[in-house]
Formats: C-alpha cells, structure tokens, sequence
C-alpha cells in the first residue's frame, strides 16, 4: 500500500526529535517456554508510559497544519495521556473524555499534562465514546479516534513496525494485545509486516474473536469490569480488515492470567507492565499458542495505578 507506507514516512519524521526508539531484550525464559529465539519489544518503557503517544503526537500535528485550534478525543488512559503530551508540545487546548470506570491514576495524569477531563456518565468505552463524539459535535471540535483513523493505525503500529524490523530483521511472529485494532492494524498494514500475528486480548471483552466468528467488524460492546481497561470495547473498522485478511491466532486470557502476567513480567524481567500490555505476556505463557522463528512479545504500555497494582501484588 504505497499510500500508507508513505503515511508511516511522514510519522517517521515528524516522531523521530520525539518519541524514543525503545529497546528490544531477549526473553531467555519465553524463548524456553515457545521453542524458538524470542524477544520483548519495551514500549512500555515509550515516553507517556505507551506506544499510543505515536499515533496521538502524529495526528495532532496533521489536524493542526490544517488549522485545528484545539482537539478532543474519548480514551481509556493511554491514547488520552498520549494526545495530551502532544498538545502540551503543540500548546493546543486537549479535551479528554474518559469512561466513568477509568484508572483514577490516569485521570491525575491526564490533568497534570494541561488536559481537560470529562468524565462520562457511563461506565464503558464504547458508550463513552459515542456520548464524547456527540459532546464535541456540538462544540465544533476535531476528534481523534484512538483506534479507527488511519493516521493512528501509521503512527502506532506502522512506524512501531518499522523500528523492530529494523531492530530484529529476521522477525517472524508477533505476540500483540489487541483492542480497537489502532496497534495491530497498523503493523499488518505495513510492508514490513510479520508472517504471523498473535492477537491477545482478554475473555472479558473479545471484540476481535467475535468479529472474525461474525464475519463483520463488532465495533459496540457491552460494558465489563476488566483488569485491561485498554483493551475494553469494540473493534475498529480499519484494524478489522487488516487482521480479518491476515488471520491471526486469537488467544483470550482470563482475569487471573492478566494479573499473573503482571508479577511474571515483574518478577522476570524487572518490568512493571500494565494488565493491557500483560495479555500478551499471558498469551505468551498458553501451551496452544502457535509461534514460529524469531518471535517478539509487545509491551505495549506501563500505566498502571497503585490501588491496582496492590490487588495484583496482593
């Protein structure tokens, strides 16, 4: 897709004096349990604590050089985080819509970078999303959808894409959290593509599995309680398709694994993930999972509070 691949050149560009090329580490206790040589990508370790920085800090600036005067967007934390770091960078006005269930460590950080927090009368992303969309509506403000714009999709996971191929050239197969699809979409949407994708999410809220049992993108869940609040809700469109046409392997992972691949992660590594990113920690870790030649898990973020962080620690 040579309209895409151009789109991740100009992320490239404009993210380079930003964001941090983050470390690829071998994993010699994953690469005993799979079979095969494997490594942790570290975007935890990514300025504002994830990968979604990317994509926020890449659709901001194409909004602003088209005279976008402030921006709004509906996020569980990390994309929130991500676009308001970047407005504070642009001095633009961020307004950050958050479900009412949202880590209250995010909403702390959400306003400690400037933004404007609103937080939705409803417990869900997807309801929150849809009650933000008709909240800016009225106002006159540009939305950016963390996950359904391809924008995201070049900044997240294309460029992310790119940084490990560049990394890791004989990479294979790649063990990844999804949600929305902003993440993953975007790598399978990039020529530097892996043979093979491990799409994780938790059982709680398995939009991709339902989507690819249906035939048609889920882009509406009902709201549930999930360790991995980021990865709560329906699936976008655009990473949909991606992922319908490269069929992945779907792993789903219980509440008690997410909480397990936290103290794993920890205790292993000396790196402190949050549930989202740790679904693919717990994935990684299922006897049926399906790997081959070199193989990369992505950690994707570290925000994590400390009430939750307690739960899980006991």
């Amino acid at each position: 897709m040579p309209y895409f691949e151009a789109l991740i050149d100009r992320a490239e560009t404009l993210l380079a004096p930003v964001i941090r090329e983050t470390p690829m580490e071998p994993s010699p206790a994953l690469s005993r349990q799979l079979g095969v040589p494997a490594w942790l990508k570290l975007e935890c370790l990514q300025i504002t604590g994830s990968f979604k920085i990317r994509g926020a800090l890449f659709a901001l600036q194409e909004l602003r050089d088209s005279g976008a005067s402030t921006v709004a967007t509906c996020s569980a934390g990390n994309h929130g985080l991500g676009l308001a770091y970047a407005a504070s960078l642009a001095k633009l006005p961020a307004r950050i819509y958050v479900p009412g269930q949202v880590d209250p460590a995010k909403v702390d950080l959400l306003k400690g970078m400037g933004a404007e927090v609103r937080i939705s009368p409803h417990a869900g992303f997807d309801e929150t999303e849809a009650w933000a969309k008709d909240e800016v509506r009225r106002d006159g403000i540009p939305f950016i959808s963390a996950y359904d714009d391809e924008l995201i999709l070049a900044g997240n996971g294309g460029t992310m894409m790119r940084e490990m191929r560049r990394q890791l050239p004989e990479l294979e197969t790649l063990i990844v959290p999804v949600g929305g699809g902003g993440l993953s979409g975007g790598m399978l949407l990039s020529a530097a593509a892996p043979r093979r994708l491990v799409a994780t999410q938790t059982q709680a809220s398995p939009a991709l599995a339902l989507s690819l049992k249906n035939g048609a993108a889920v882009t509406r869940m009902d709201s549930v309680e999930t360790l991995a609040g980021g990865l709560e809700g329906g699936i976008g469109l655009l990473g949909f398709e991606a992922l319908r046409k490269h069929g992945p392997q779907v792993i789903g992972v219980s509440e008690e694994e997410i909480r397990d691949g936290v103290r794993w992660t920890l205790a292993t590594h000396r790196y402190l993930v949050e549930p989202s990113s740790a679904v693919a920690i717990a994935a990684a870790r299922r006897p049926e999972i399906k790997v081959g030649g070199p193989t990369v898990v992505v950690l994707t973020g570290r925000n994590i509070g400390m009430d939750v962080l307690r739960g899980i620690l006991g």
